[in-house]
């Protein structure tokens, strides 16, 4: 596939991208919530070892919040059949917090009324204050889902403390009331933080995708560099070599390009380059299909699953629709010709990709010496001798 790459803004508006906000959002709750149903367990039986209770409702409500605990888990058997299902993965995720949070209210305001408690309000108010105070921090994704849970865990508690006879419940529940207020404020805030923190993550990601495109791409034409080249070359000799399928390359090379700097300006070449990579483009862009720029006016076209028959014939193509053809720039249109070189991954002849490299551009020099404007295969003898392609070169040429 021909490379390009993409611009500042694109990267940026990835970096906004509702789909990824959601799919951090729900991994982010996710991770937070794994452990934390055992907390409510373990608080349930340090009130029960504290009121010296341990009959069946107090199991039937410990249980209560083993499922829960149980719940948390079966969220990621979801996620693991539902990969991409971020917005169901967060509210089935905010959901089973939810519950969470509304039976500890509803088991702290039974343990706030029931005088077999009667021993247990410092603990339950203490507990249900670290409980929802690290459920507004722990869950800043969406403000509504903290309300709703902050209020479950909160309220029942509070309309406990109201309505039980006890010297003291209403200055309790006044400081519950406050405690309440300031953690709904707390929410705000700690969903703003959470979505900036997102914000700088992703643009942070983004700036760095955008660095390591930039750094494989040329900067002229925006098709993949030298670098990116060898990278592709490399893999793509492995891919054919591990499933037996076929690998084509050729090298372009513009006829005479010098004259053309020489003659035009250095600005005008660089026109050149940009329209015969446009050429490029347009003529390869079957799957499958890599274009690279390797340095001054010469680029090269990998082409998986193509032999060296289709090689050939769709090089010709490009050399006589280019020659046939001038390149339209600014300045004016321009006639140029190129000289291809185009060889095939033959296992036995090439071991490795520099190998290939340099038949097929033996094949390109031999397709200048002979004139240029021309496509010249490498010459395929499958003996002992991989280079037969370049035996007949007799030293560099003026180009």
């Amino acid at each position: 596939m021909a490379g390009g790459a993409l611009s500042a803004d694109a990267f940026a508006n990835r970096s906004r991208d509702p789909e990824l906000r959601v799919a951090q959002e729900a991994a982010d709750a996710y991770e937070r919530s794994r452990i934390g149903g055992l907390f409510f367990v373990a608080v349930w039986i340090l009130m029960c070892m504290t009121a010296g209770q341990n009959g069946p409702r107090e199991w039937l409500i410990g249980f209560v919040f083993l499922a829960l605990a149980a719940a948390r888990m079966a969220v990621g058997k979801l996620r693991q059949r539902q990969p991409h299902a971020h917005e169901r993965h967060l509210r089935a995720t905010m959901t089973v917090m939810m519950a969470s949070m509304a039976a500890w209210g509803g088991a702290t305001a039974f343990a706030l009324v029931h005088p077999d408690f009667a021993r247990t309000p410092t603990v339950i108010l203490f507990a249900t204050s670290a409980v929802t105070t690290a459920y507004v921090h722990s869950y800043p994704m969406r403000t509504p889902y903290v309300y709703v849970g902050l209020l479950a865990g909160y309220g029942p508690p509070f309309v406990a403390l109201l309505s039980a006879n006890r010297v003291g419940a209403v200055p309790i529940a006044i400081g519950v009331a406050i405690h309440f207020a300031y953690l709904v404020l707390a929410a705000r805030r700690a969903n703003f933080e959470y979505h900036r923190s997102i914000d700088l993550e992703q643009e942070l990601r983004a700036q760095r995708d955008l660095f390591s495109r930039r750094s494989r791409i040329d900067a002229l034409t925006g098709l993949g560099n030298r670098g990116e080249f060898n990278d592709r070359l490399a893999q793509g000799l492995e891919d054919a070599r591990a499933s037996r399928s076929s690998l084509a390359l050729l090298i372009v090379d513009i006829d005479h390009f010098k004259s053309v700097n020489d003659g035009h300006g250095h600005a005008v070449g660089d026109q050149c380059l940009v329209a015969l990579a446009d050429r490029l483009r347009q003529s390869f862009v079957a799957p499958g299909q890599f274009i690279a720029r390797l340095g001054g006016e010469e680029f090269a076209v990998l082409m998986e699953g193509c032999g060296i028959d289709t090689a050939q014939a769709r090089a010709e193509a490009f050399r006589a629709e280019l020659s046939a053809r001038a390149l339209a720039i600014e300045a004016c249109d321009m006639p140029i010709t190129v000289s291809i070189g185009a060889g095939e991954f033959l296992p036995e002849l090439h071991p490795d990709a520099d190998t290939l490299y340099r038949a097929v551009d033996g094949a390109l020099y031999r397709a200048k010496r002979d004139g240029r404007n021309r496509v010249a295969q490498v010459e395929q003898v499958r003996t002992a001798a991989p280079f037969a392609a370049t035996s007949h070169w007799e030293g560099p040429l003026a180009l």
